[in-house]
């Protein structure tokens, strides 16, 4: 009798404590398209896009005003209000460590961390993110990128698709595969990056609107004409234009 009287105040305990996922919206998919779209290209040369960039030039010592270098084997550069900081070494082709990355570089190991506020027209977002990825092939026309990265976003979303704004906070996890990076265009051309995504609306008017916590898959893959396609739960898909920001929902 003991045994069951514990048994259904733990069960009692978890009813009460435990939170269970809610089902998104079609509503919750667009505006989650949305931040991730902000993540992905802010245009201005930020985003995932621009931090590739960004890592390609450092790797191969190619001056740029906008990165600068903090101490010996960091460097910063802020792009529409996010701080970008990276930590990279460099091997040349025969795979020796080098001093510094210069021309002769051939692969690279980076780690890459943002912070601060992004301000958009229509969304605005409190963001942090730090990850790892690998470089390889830069000697050659096309350069690779492997890794991970975790990401929080704090996001108040003004609706493409509708006449609403909602605040989240969106957590993810992102892997990429195979990223290829045209070197003279400084574009991306193939490859993709999949997504884990546990996300929380917040309640907002002016019908109070509940909150709700949901997860979601996501996939964005590269296209050869530097454009991308977001695909969440294999449902609902969205184009992105990598350089520009610009997002349109198929």
């Amino acid at each position: 009798m003991k045994r069951i009287v514990e048994g259904c105040m733990l069960a009692a305990a978890c009813l009460a404590g435990c939170s269970s996922q809610d089902q998104a919206s079609e509503a919750d998919y667009d505006d989650v398209a949305q931040a991730l779209t902000a993540v992905v290209s802010t245009g201005s040369g930020g985003g995932e896009v621009g931090a590739m960039s960004d890592s390609v030039s450092i790797a191969l010592g190619a001056g740029d005003l906008a990165i600068q270098a903090s101490t010996a084997g960091q460097w910063k550069s802020s792009h529409l209000g996010l701080e970008y900081d990276y930590a990279i070494r460099c091997k040349d082709a025969a795979g020796a460590q080098q001093d510094r990355c210069d021309k002769s570089t051939n692969s690279a190991g980076v780690e890459v961390k943002w912070s601060g506020d992004l301000g958009l027209p229509r969304l605005t977002a409190s963001v942090t993110r730090d990850g790892s990825w690998q470089l390889t092939d830069l000697q050659s026309d096309t350069a690779h990128l492997n890794g991970d990265s975790d990401f929080e976003l704090e996001a108040k979303v003004a609706s493409l698709f509708r006449d609403v704004t909602r605040s989240y906070h969106v957590g993810y996890s992102a892997k990429y595969a195979d990223v290829a990076l045209e070197l003279a265009a400084r574009r991306i051309t193939g490859g993709k990056a999949t997504y884990s995504i546990d996300a929380e609306r917040k309640a907002t008017g002016p019908r109070r609107e509940s909150e709700a916590q949901f997860s979601m898959d996501g996939e964005l893959t590269f296209g050869t004409d530097g454009s991308a396609m977001l695909t969440l739960d294999r449902t609902f898909k969205y184009q992105i234009d990598t350089a520009s920001g610009v997002m349109v929902k198929q």
